[in-house]
């Protein structure tokens, strides 16, 4: 069963409509609007609700954050609530190809960078408050890495590449970051 695009909005279509749903195939985006700062907390719930987990046959996943709330309404708070939709929203781990685009958190989830992903394209953006990068040089799969017009990330670090720095590590140990990447599309310098 393919269902290519489902929209989710306060007051009409929930993402735990798609929980039964496990036979999806092909690909699936989401479109989620926000008008309200009181959406993001229902939002977290439903998210949960839609376990994209075991939506199996699901190969390529767009999660599309349309956020039209007010400046006035934002809060340090928010941003919390902005993480846990997207720590929710784990996909199947053999997913091929992720896209996120308008996400408003401050960090990615702990799954993107999961080296028991088999994920060849992940694209983030319009990520424009995440500050830092997971290590997602572990990524055993991944050839395309682009990431685009993310304004508070200013530095990419050693755990960006899932290097980790200790004190007992010999100068002979070898990483391998990013195995199999083809490409990496990098938001020009400010």
């Amino acid at each position: 069963m393919a269902l290519d695009s489902f929209h989710v909005e306060s007051g009409c279509n929930k993402l735990g409509l798609l929980k039964k749903l496990n036979r999806l195939t092909g690909s699936l985006s989401l479109n989620i609007y926000l008008n309200r700062s009181s959406d993001l907390k229902e939002l977290v719930e439903d998210a949960r609700e839609v376990e994209l987990k075991n939506k199996i046959h699901v190969q390529a996943l767009f999660i599309i954050f349309e956020d039209l709330i007010d400046e006035k309404e934002r809060s340090s708070s928010t941003l919390s609530f902005w993480m846990d939709v997207i720590k929710a929203l784990e996909p199947y781990q053999e997913l091929k190809e992720l896209t996120i685009v308008g996400y408003m958190g401050s960090t990615l989830p702990y799954w993107i960078s999961s080296p028991l992903n088999f994920v060849k394209d992940i694209k983030l953006i319009g990520s424009s408050e995440v500050h830092s990068l997971p290590a997602m040089g572990r990524l055993p799969f991944l050839e395309l890495l682009m990431l685009e017009n993310m304004c508070q990330l200013k530095v990419v670090g050693m755990e960006f590449l899932g290097i980790e720095s200790s004190s007992s590590s010999s100068t002979s140990d070898v990483v391998v970051a990013f195995p199999k990447l083809r490409k990496l599309i990098l938001p020009p310098s400010q």
